[in-house]
């Protein structure tokens, strides 16, 4: 069964709440691509790509853009031919949110063609996951009264950004673990926003207050940094803006 058609729809959401991170990072609504592939047969896979220009360095453009260029080569290829079709993705370097949301979704079309269901295809399933709700940065008050109504619907683990006000970040935490205690846990994503020389008492404040983990506390480009801070093992460090692809996870 060969690819017979590729699209890129964008499209917007509107967001509940603004979403701030990091030194620059803000989002009042979803910009995102829809991405379809469509089989010979009419079967099709869908999947989301979200560009992030300040995470990423990805826009709706450059998706459009990167999606066009691999198009013409998909076109034709029987949708089984994983090593031919991971050859035409790795021949674009970089655009890993654009490969990303055409990788699934020509996953989602090959389950279709197999009639397998996609969950099997990927090697199974986790019986359980916990939900995390991403608290953005905001006024202390906001922040605590959208965690009342997320962990009033369920929620358990809060993702809380962190780095623009250390202060105001340790005020929302002990006010979180002062109202909820341990039924919920934290953990803090700094975007890369703290400094060498201060992370250690960061992390170490952070700790106190009740935070579990830390995400991305230093620059990725800072290896030395990161490995010494890794050292102290003050917290467990989760690392996400700096693994995009398989060989990211080995450096």
């Amino acid at each position: 069964m060969k690819i017979h058609k590729l699209e890129v729809i964008p499209f917007s959401l509107p967001l509940k709440s603004a979403l701030a991170w990091g030194k620059h990072g803000q989002l009042s609504k979803a910009e995102h691509c829809l991405v379809r592939v469509t089989l010979e047969n009419g079967l099709t896979g869908i999947a989301e790509a979200p560009p992030r220009p300040t995470i990423y360095g990805e826009t709706i453009s450059s998706i459009k853009a990167a999606l066009f260029l691999l198009e013409p080569r998909l076109r034709e290829l029987e949708i089984t031919d994983t090593q031919a079709i991971k050859e035409i993705l790795s021949s674009l370097p970089n655009n890993n949110c654009a490969k990303g949301a055409l990788d699934m979704a020509l996953w989602e079309a090959r389950a279709a063609h197999l009639e397998t269901p996609l969950i099997e295809l990927l090697g199974g399933v986790k019986p359980q996951l916990e939900t995390s709700f991403i608290l953005g940065i905001a006024k202390p008050q906001t922040m605590l009264q959208e965690a009342r109504e997320v962990i009033q619907a369920g929620v358990r683990v809060l993702k809380i950004k962190v780095g623009r006000n250390t202060e105001a970040d340790l005020t929302v935490t002990h006010a979180l673990k002062n109202e909820f205690g341990n039924t919920i846990k934290l953990y803090a994503d700094s975007n890369e926003t703290l400094e060498p020389e201060k992370a250690a008492n960061a992390l170490e404040q952070m700790r106190d207050a009740g935070i579990l983990w830390v995400e991305e506390p230093l620059l990725v480009r800072q290896i030395k940094a990161r490995a010494e801070l890794k050292r102290l093992a003050i917290l467990p460090i989760i690392a996400d803006d700096s693994c995009f692809t398989p060989a990211d996870l080995e450096r």
